[in-house]
């Protein structure tokens, strides 16, 4: 096998530090957009809703946590799941990525995957914002919103 010249060994080098320097800074920015979102625990349910400190419903307690760093999804569950990030498989999930309940197809609910197998959402109007068991009702799908 022919050794490549030493500029394109370079080029393969910087390219994948690059990588690396990329995956880590979207760690980082899950682990913070995480705990971001638990300084709300607590919080109300507001259907509807387009504040984190007055309340707000699912979607948009998951649109406003993304907002705080700069992404812009979708303010719906079904917007949620058909037009942000990338679609993951539940053994690849990792903090920060949303997971998109519901049935026949129909997504009517998202939350914050934390780590461990739990969520941060905001519930319903009874019980505000909580963290419960990722499992706890019929996932759909999961999206990746960080590269």
């Amino acid at each position: 096998m022919k050794e490549l010249p030493d500029y394109l060994r370079i080029v393969f080098v910087e390219e994948e530090v690059d990588k690396r320097n990329r995956m880590y800074k979207a760690v980082k920015s899950c682990g913070r957009i995480v705990e971001f979102a638990k300084q709300y625990l607590g919080n109300k349910y507001v259907h509807g809703g387009s504040s984190l400190e007055k309340g707000t419903d699912c979607s948009g307690f998951t649109s406003l946590i993304y907002a705080q760093f700069g992404y812009s999804i979708s303010r719906t569950p079904s917007g949620q799941l058909a037009n942000d990030g990338k679609s993951i498989s539940y053994d690849s999930i990792q903090p920060g990525d949303i997971i998109c309940y519901g049935s026949s197809g129909k997504c009517t609910h998202v939350a914050l995957y934390i780590g461990d197998g739990q969520i941060i959402h905001s519930a319903n109007s009874r019980k505000g914002v909580i963290i419960n068991n990722a499992d706890y009702d019929t996932i759909l799908g999961i999206k990746s919103v960080i590269d």
